[in-house]
């Protein structure tokens, strides 16, 4: 089956649910991540990184991953004159007891995509952050995300950084 018939497979399997397992989500992701490559002008290169204590089973928010993943496509990699990465890490804190998923992109940064035009509307970060505070509801757990773009730190590469922090 193609990348882009998963992807309407799965989007119609999942369209009553408010959550999947992780493996699911990566699934889905990686679907949509080959779809967009085959797209682009300028195509991507992408790389999940999944730590060996991460059990793929657990739950978390459907599309949680994917809505910061096609931020990243959208808005920092697609105007790029050159090639792009895009990085997702999957590892758990002991100290902290969380999951941490970052989402990390050496796009154009989301001030450059503000002032360019090529910024969005915002409808996708408020979707996932309603999912997330239904989620924090249902479960009584906290998850939280940042979004830091990386052009205001010391370090010279552009682009956006995503940080998702989910306890277990």
């Amino acid at each position: 089956m193609g990348h882009f018939s998963r992807l309407i497979r799965s989007s119609l399997m999942d369209a009553g649910k408010t959550h999947r397992s992780l493996q699911e989500e990566l699934d889905f992701v990686k679907a949509y991540l080959e779809v967009e490559r085959g797209r682009m002008e300028y195509p991507f290169d992408y790389q999940i990184d999944v730590h060996k204590d991460i059990d793929p089973r657990m739950e978390i928010p459907k599309m949680l991953i994917q809505t910061f993943a096609e931020n990243s496509v959208k808005h920092g990699l697609r105007p790029l004159n050159r090639k792009g990465e895009l990085i997702i890490q999957i590892r758990r804190e002991s100290e902290s007891r969380e999951t941490l998923i970052s989402i990390e992109d050496n796009g154009i940064g989301r001030k450059k995509a503000g002032s360019s035009g090529t910024g969005g509307s915002g409808k996708g970060l408020d979707i996932i952050s309603q999912l997330i505070r239904l989620h924090n509801e249902l479960t009584k757990k906290n998850i939280l995300y940042t979004i830091d773009d990386k052009m205001n730190k010391p370090d010279p590469h552009s682009g956006t950084s995503v940080e998702i922090r989910i306890p277990f």
